[in-house]
């Protein structure tokens, strides 16, 4: 078993030497970085309460708007937010564990992965429509 000091300095380290943050502390950024989509998915409100991460109502509504919020500030409704990231988790499940995606709506996700992007930042939304091959390749999808 490692020391969290030992743990910190080994992350720390790991970055590339050409990595602009090689050799200083973890911080919070890092923290936040290392999440995997299921923590955040967790974490986001939900709208039936009694299938929540653990948390109460009062207890979720404090975390969203003392730092989630701040996570997607261009959109206001947690719900939505939750919505948003339940779609993509499950979708995200789907392709991880190999399952056929014939018949899914493909360009429905991907309308959700850029409304959540928008929750984020504008500009990151137009990067992703700009950069996204999934409008072109659907296009070449052969009929069933």
């Amino acid at each position: 078993m490692t020391t969290p000091g030992l743990a910190l300095r080994n992350d720390r380290n790991a970055r590339e030497p050409g990595h602009r943050r090689h050799g200083r502390p973890v911080d919070h950024d890092d923290v936040v970085a290392h999440m995997t989509f299921g923590t955040w998915n967790k974490l986001l409100p939900r709208r039936d309460m009694r299938h929540s991460s653990g948390l109460g109502p009062q207890a979720q509504r404090e975390l969203w708007n003392a730092a989630l919020c701040k996570a997607f500030p261009n959109h206001p409704h947690p719900t939505v937010i939750k919505y948003w990231v339940d779609r993509l988790h499950a979708i995200r499940n789907r392709v991880a564990h190999l399952e056929p995606l014939c018949d899914t709506d493909v360009m429905s996700y991907h309308r959700t992965i850029a409304r959540l992007l928008r929750a984020i930042d504008p500009a990151l939304s137009s990067w992703y429509g700009g950069v996204s091959r999934i409008p072109e390749v659907l296009s070449r999808k052969p009929s069933c």
